[in-house]
């Protein structure tokens, strides 16, 4: 080794072992920029950027190029009247086993005003009940005033 870098080494091992901080050079003046028409404002530069009026985009239905929903029905009996509805955002799905519909367990599509009533005619104990933790598409749907679960598919 040179003595230059030897004695660097040694001089920042030194102050390290004694608890002092290592030197850092100090950073550089924030340099303000005249803003567009103010002295010293260079013409054709942007000035300070303008809170966008745009409203926020709406959410992308989740998916994938080809996917579709598909109504399914995994054997989960309730009575009709429960999933009677007018619009999708009647319907709600409710877990009826200790693993959810998409972890080897069952859910139903009923009307919100019914969704205790499912759950109550499904109790659980789920002592010792171990589930997957994979995820998938789901939703509950009103198709010809029936609540349904849906399911994204990759089949088109």
């Amino acid at each position: 080794m040179t003595s230059k870098l030897w004695l660097l080494l040694l001089v920042s091992g030194v102050a390290c072992a004694a608890g002092a901080p290592p030197v850092a050079s100090p950073a550089p003046p924030a340099i303000a920029e005249p803003a567009p028409g103010e002295p010293g404002a260079v013409a054709g530069s942007p000035g300070p950027a303008e809170p966008a009026d745009t409203p926020p985009a709406e959410p992308a239905e989740p998916g994938f190029p080809g996917s579709k929903w598909a109504p399914r029905d995994l054997g989960v009996s309730v009575p009709e009247a429960w999933q009677a509805c007018s619009v999708s955002t009647d319907c709600t799905l409710v877990v009826t086993t200790c693993c959810d519909q998409c972890n080897g367990g069952k859910a139903v599509a009923v009307n919100g005003a019914h969704a205790q009533d499912a759950a109550a005619k499904y109790p659980k104990s789920c002592n010792g009940v171990a589930c997957t933790e994979r995820g998938c598409f789901t939703r509950a749907a009103c198709h010809s005033g029936r609540c349904t679960m849906e399911w994204l598919s990759a089949a088109p």
